[in-house]
């Protein structure tokens, strides 16, 4: 289980330790906390030996962090299975068990996981799993304007049901599922390269998904089983800029290097990107 932290012990000490009896090896990544979270996680987890500590002296975000866990746990530890988990998720070991008899039971099924809910328990369809966008997907993902007027509200790349996809033995198979917490197999994410990590944050998700598309594996979703994602939203105007930017710069990456179209319908999604921006000053002040 590889943790990602990142000035969170709370969440991260107590994710740990609930699991920290089951038969996982725990890796956490500490990405150059500022809160002295290394120092921190190291002292208190000190006395369990199938936990182990990295600490990053830069943040180079989600995939350089995920994968210096999933580097670390192959030289050393020998997986035949990953599960990346956000610090701030809940889960048991009923839930790691249920996710790893899932693809030992489909040689197809590259990586899989559960319902997400929020802390209150709701579900929020659309973020538990979604379309790869193509064409001006991306376009009207980056502006609500061009999106209730040219699309009429309706999001690209959400899934209108998820029984009309095909599925086996319960797992439906999807194209995206959320990067907080998911299961795949160890021998795919070394024969796709591990996660891209030209993309700081956000996009992993379906840059991971085009690569295992494109190596004809599947992701599932069961949606018999759950796990809770405590999302702490970003309330300042600061910290929304800050994301929405990471998020389109994701984006366009996206679409230049995995996308047919990309460059040539780079200008618009450029256009869109500050039509967005412009959007969310608006709303905010």
């Amino acid at each position: 289980m590889i943790i990602l932290n990142y000035n969170s012990f709370e969440d991260t000490s107590k994710l740990t330790l609930s699991l920290v009896h089951s038969n996982l090896d725990l890796i956490i990544v500490d990405n150059a906390s500022m809160d002295n979270s290394y120092e921190r996680l190291r002292q208190s987890l000190k006395d369990y030996d199938n936990i182990h500590i990295i600490k990053n002296n830069t943040n180079y975000g989600y995939s350089n962090g995920n994968n210096i866990g999933m580097k670390y746990a192959i030289e050393n530890l020998n997986p035949k299975y990953f599960l990346i988990a956000n610090p701030d998720i809940e889960i048991d070991t009923n839930f790691v068990e249920k996710m790893k008899s899932y693809l030992d039971e489909d040689s197809q099924l590259a990586a899989v996981t559960g319902v997400m809910k929020n802390i209150n328990g709701e579900i929020n369809p659309s973020l538990i799993a979604w379309k790869l966008p193509e064409g001006f997907d991306d376009i009207f993902l980056n502006s609500g304007f061009l999106l209730s007027k040219l699309r009429k509200s309706q999001n690209p790349v959400s899934y209108s049901s998820f029984d009309s996809l095909p599925k086996n033995n319960g797992i439906h198979y999807v194209d995206c599922i959320p990067g907080s917490c998911f299961m795949i197999k160890t021998d795919v994410m070394e024969r796709i390269g591990f996660f891209d990590e030209n993309v700081f944050l956000y996009c992993e998700e379906r840059i991971l998904a085009k690569k295992i598309k494109d190596i004809e594996m599947k992701i599932g979703i069961s949606l018999a089983d759950f796990f809770v994602h405590n999302h702490k939203n970003q309330e300042k105007l600061k910290n929304l800029l800050k994301h929405q930017i990471w998020l389109y710069q994701s984006r366009f990456y996206y679409n230049i290097h995995y996308t047919k179209y990309g460059k040539l319908i780079s200008p618009l999604i450029i256009l869109s990107c500050i039509l967005g921006l412009f959007e969310t000053l608006i709303s905010n002040i």
